[in-house]
């Protein structure tokens, strides 16, 4: 089970339809009557709520339940609505809400949109708890207490620096009865403190507060605290952490961290997610980095892989073919003839297949063979897979009886994990 906004879920909505299985469940506005029990509930410690609050909270909201609660949060911000304080004779304290109606304007003051109106709640922060919950914006939805605690050193230092006078628990303290964030039971990093925004919304609202040069900071602060605090389970968090590094504009660290996350997925057989973080290092490429730059070179031939194996193949032959006419290395060039080979098989092109495994061979057939013997064995068992796929049967048994007679005769046979692949293939 999952949730979008309307206009979120718009993009995904083509692809999602087409899933087995798959319903959507359209939310739709509360109705008046589930408005005012709304309204009632929150304000249910007022004596008598004034029908013409009811109805001119309704109009504004138009049935959006958050806009409600929000709405409610800034009249009582803006003491339209206050709260008194008794203790009893048993020291129990009695709270009650007050209403001052000669404040209540037709439009109650409210800007006409909800991001208008979260933004105006956040602009009325102390500076320092507006300047504590954008950095914690910065981390996503959910945050964490000693990653604050790392932008509020990095704040205290340098030629900008900025000195904070309240307590750093204090100011969090302050925003969550100001119910813009919780704290949460489990923290995903033991020993620390983690703490979501309300909605997703708010933090969406918050982050687009954030000065561009003081945003790319943040990102690149958020980007090292991450490294320091994922050292025991790194490749999980790559995605993320490319993420950060992207945004503070630190484009070939985020390259790297993209290829390396996009390679932890391949390997986890999650060939879709690798394709969109390999594409990612390449919607990152600087203007002055060359197309020959291996790590360029590394996530075309890794896309062309994996594209042949989901079925886009022109777009992997594109890549393939591209890699392969600025590859110079021997045994790098057969490897891309042999990748280019099996789409080729999958393609039903089985021709033009044996054709590259080919070009496969005679790219090596210079080398020492004791020094490119796996090479050539899954040269062999392409060559078979093309063959038997012609239903040529007595080629496919040759050719894969060569390639198992190649990996036999390796030193390193059955304790090399490729080999294994191999065999398995090959029976």
């Amino acid at each position: 089970i999952t949730s979008a906004r309307g206009d979120q879920f718009i993009a995904g909505n083509a692809f999602c339809k087409n899933l087995p299985n798959f319903t959507a469940i359209n939310l739709m506005p509360l109705s008046e009557k589930n408005s005012i029990n709304l309204i009632e509930n929150i304000l249910q410690k007022i004596d008598a709520i004034p029908q013409r609050l009811k109805t001119i909270i309704i109009k504004k909201a138009e049935g959006n339940p958050y806009y409600i609660e929000e709405i409610i949060k800034d009249l009582i911000e803006r003491q339209i609505i206050t709260i008194e304080k008794t203790e009893e004779p048993s020291g129990q304290i009695i709270e009650k809400w007050l209403i001052d109606e000669y404040k209540i304007t037709d439009d109650l003051g409210v800007p006409e949109t909800l991001e208008g109106l979260i933004q105006t709640r956040i602009d009325r922060l102390p500076s320092e708890e507006k300047i504590l919950i954008q950095e914690a914006s910065v981390q996503g939805k959910d945050f964490w207490e000693t990653a604050l605690i790392e932008f509020e050193n990095k704040a205290m230092t340098g030629a900008n620096s900025i000195q904070f006078f309240i307590p750093l628990q204090q100011r969090i303290s302050n925003i969550q009865n100001k119910e813009f964030i919780f704290q949460k039971p489990i923290s995903h990093f033991s020993q620390d403190i983690e703490y979501s925004f309300k909605h997703s919304f708010t933090r969406d609202v918050v982050y687009s507060t954030i000065p561009g040069k003081m945003r790319k900071m943040y990102h690149e602060t958020m980007a090292g605290w991450l490294e320091k605090n994922t050292k025991d389970r790194p490749e999980e968090n790559l995605p993320l952490l490319a993420f950060h590094y992207e945004n503070a504009a630190l484009s070939e660290k985020a390259m790297e961290m993209y290829f390396l996350a996009g390679n932890y997925f391949k390997i986890n057989y999650d060939n879709l997610k690798a394709i969109d973080l390999y594409k990612k290092v390449l919607e990152l490429v600087p203007i002055d980095i060359t197309q020959e730059n291996p790590i360029i070179l590394r996530t075309k031939k890794q896309l062309g892989e994996l594209l042949s194996l989901v079925g886009q193949y022109a777009e992997a032959d594109l890549y393939l073919i591209e890699v392969l006419q600025k590859e110079k290395i021997s045994t790098e060039k057969a490897e891309l003839y042999i990748k280019l080979g099996k789409l080729e098989e999958l393609r039903g092109d089985f021709n033009k297949s044996l054709e590259y495994y080919q070009s496969a061979k005679n790219e090596i057939s210079n080398l020492p063979q004791d020094t490119v013997s796996l090479l050539i064995a899954r040269i062999y068992n392409g060559i078979a897979f093309a063959y038997f796929r012609k239903a040529e049967t007595d080629n496919a048994l040759e050719n894969a009886k060569t390639a198992l007679s190649i990996l036999e005769n390796r030193k390193t046979y059955v304790r090399k994990l490729d080999d294994e692949k191999i065999v398995a293939e090959i029976a």
